[in-house]
């Protein structure tokens, strides 16, 4: 048993379906555990049938290879956030990609710029808003790379609200103890003692927080 003597195809089980029919690379084929394996490389969300054939026996009874494609989002850790823009979303849920350009994410149609993505998680930064006054919900949208929509198992809704912090200044000076050129961001709004809960990006890269006090902000 040879994979060269096997041809299989996919197609929609909905014959109302644009999706057109077509063929799968077969892989492998195993004669001793009388299995083969074919490479399937996506499809808009629904049900589709494989169809197996070979070249001496012809088709192969197929029926029950019918597979279900869909993307699903599960869980948002945030469902409202500073109008201003910039926070950063956790989105867990099945069948993602792990290639970030193929699960673009959208909060009220601006772009959250994705950060990380696996098959189940994807952390994406809201963009810069133009909202100066919070603004109606609006939704949070994943989409998959073939440009429909992920399913919403979770509330996906999205309030805009008012910025928590302010920043009334900023200024760099030179460390010699870190040896390193240190920006000092002032403000309000800043959790003392957490490096987390703020983010300085300059020239789009982020920079790494040394030091966080309820008005200051170092990196």
């Amino acid at each position: 048993m040879y994979r060269e003597d096997f041809t299989a195809t996919i197609a929609a089980v909905d014959p109302d379906s644009e999706y057109q029919a077509k063929e799968l690379y077969v892989g492998e084929a195993d004669n001793s555990a009388r299995t083969i394996t074919v490479k399937f490389n996506g499809a808009p969300s629904g049900d589709y049938q494989i169809n197996v054939s070979h070249s001496v026996t012809a088709r192969i009874d197929s029926s029950a290879l019918v597979i279900t494609t869909e993307s699903i989002v599960q869980g948002i850790s945030a469902n409202s956030g500073s109008s201003l823009g910039g926070q950063l979303l956790t989105i867990t849920g099945i069948n993602f990609s792990d290639d970030k350009y193929d699960n673009p994410v959208q909060v009220d149609g601006y772009h959250c710029y994705v950060q990380t993505t696996t098959p189940t998680e994807i952390t994406c930064r809201i963009d810069e808003t133009e909202l100066d006054t919070p603004a109606p919900s609006g939704l949070v949208l994943v989409f998959l790379s073939t440009s429909e929509e992920a399913q919403r198992g979770v509330d996906s809704s999205w309030t805009w609200s008012s910025p928590v912090g302010t920043v009334t200044g900023m200024s760099s000076a030179f460390d010699a103890t870190l040896n390193k050129e240190v920006v000092t961001v002032t403000g309000s709004g800043f959790t003392d003692g957490d490096l987390s809960c703020v983010s300085l990006y300059i020239d789009d890269v982020m920079q790494t927080t040394v030091a966080v006090t309820a008005s200051e902000a170092q990196f």
